[in-house]
C-alpha cells in the first residue's frame, strides 16, 4: 500500500495547472427540443343548440434555438497526478425560446361555414437562471483537460401563451385572452468539455450540456364574448429541454 502510494505522488502532478480558483465567461447557442402538450376542451353551439364539442390533447416541440451565455466561478481539487475534480456556480443569461403548435382540430359535423382553425404559441423568458456543477476530469498533458459534468439547474420564467387565428369566418370574431404566468423550474444537466490553458493561468473552454427541467401547466388563453357560437378553454404543459454548446474564457487566481 506504501508502495503504491509512493509511485502514485511522484507521477507529474499534470493537473496541477487546473487545481485552485479560476473564474470567467462564456457564450454559445442553445437547441430548443421542449415538449409543449395543449389540452383544450371546445363546445360549438348554433342558435343555442349543442353543434359539435370535444376534448383532446395536442404535442408540439420546440421551435428554433437562443443564444446562451454565462458568468461562472470554479473550484479545482487535484486529484492523483492526473485527476481533478471541478465544483462550478454558474448565473446563465438565455434568450427567449419558442414552442409552436399545428392548427387545432374541432369536430364540424354540419359543415358550418363559420368553421374556425387557430395555432398556439407559447415563449418561455428566463428572468434568472443559476447552476451548479461537479465536473470530474482528467489531465491528458498538463495544457489539455478533459472533463464531464453533473449540474443541477434552477430558473425562474414567464411563460406565455398566445393564440393566433389561422381561419375565421365567424360573425363576431372571439376575444381572445392571452395568459403570462411566472414559474420556478428546476432540473438536471449532464455534460462535458475540454479546458486548455493558452498561457499561465490563461484558459480555453468548448463544452456542450443536456438540460432537462421538470414539467409545469399554465392556463391556457379562453375564448370568450361569442354567444351561441364557440367557447373554449386549454391549459399547456411545459417540459423545457435544450442542448446548449458554448465557449469561452477563463482565469485562475
Amino acid at each position: 500500500m506504501g508502495g503504491a502510494l509512493a509511485i502514485l505522488l511522484a507521477l507529474p502532478a499534470q493537473a496541477a495547472t487546473f487545481s485552485g480558483w479560476s473564474a470567467g465567461a462564456d457564450v454559445g447557442a442553445s437547441v430548443n427540443l421542449s415538449r409543449l402538450d395543449t389540452a383544450y376542451s371546445y363546445a360549438n353551439l348554433f342558435g343555442g343548440a349543442a353543434d359539435a364539442a370535444c376534448v383532446r390533447d395536442m404535442e408540439a416541440k420546440g421551435d428554433g434555438g437562443a443564444v446562451v451565455s454565462s458568468l461562472f466561478a470554479e473550484y479545482g481539487l487535484t486529484l492523483g497526478g492526473r485527476g481533478r475534480l471541478g465544483l462550478r456556480g454558474s448565473a446563465l443569461f438565455e434568450g427567449v425560446r419558442y414552442s409552436r403548435s399545428g392548427n387545432y382540430e374541432f369536430p364540424n359535423p354540419n359543415s358550418r361555414a363559420d368553421y374556425p382553425l387557430y395555432s398556439v404559441d407559447t415563449r418561455l423568458v428566463p428572468y434568472s437562471h443559476l447552476s451548479f456543477a461537479v465536473r470530474p476530469g482528467y489531465a491528458f498533458t498538463d495544457k489539455v483537460l478533459g472533463y464531464t459534468s453533473l449540474a443541477y439547474h434552477l430558473m425562474l420564467a414567464r411563460v406565455e401563451t398566445k393564440t393566433g387565428w389561422v381561419q375565421v369566418n365567424l360573425a363576431d370574431t372571439p376575444w381572445i385572452s392571452e395568459v403570462s404566468e411566472t414559474r420556478t423550474f428546476s432540473g438536471l444537466g449532464v455534460g462535458g468539455g475540454l479546458r486548455r490553458e493558452l498561457r499561465p493561468n490563461w484558459f480555453w473552454d468548448v463544452s456542450f450540456e443536456w438540460v432537462c427541467f421538470e414539467k409545469k401547466t399554465v392556463a391556457g388563453p379562453n375564448f370568450t364574448g361569442v354567444a351561441d357560437q364557440i367557447t373554449l378553454t386549454q391549459s399547456q404543459t411545459l417540459k423545457p429541454v435544450w442542448v446548449d454548446i458554448r465557449t469561452g474564457l477563463s482565469v485562475k487566481f
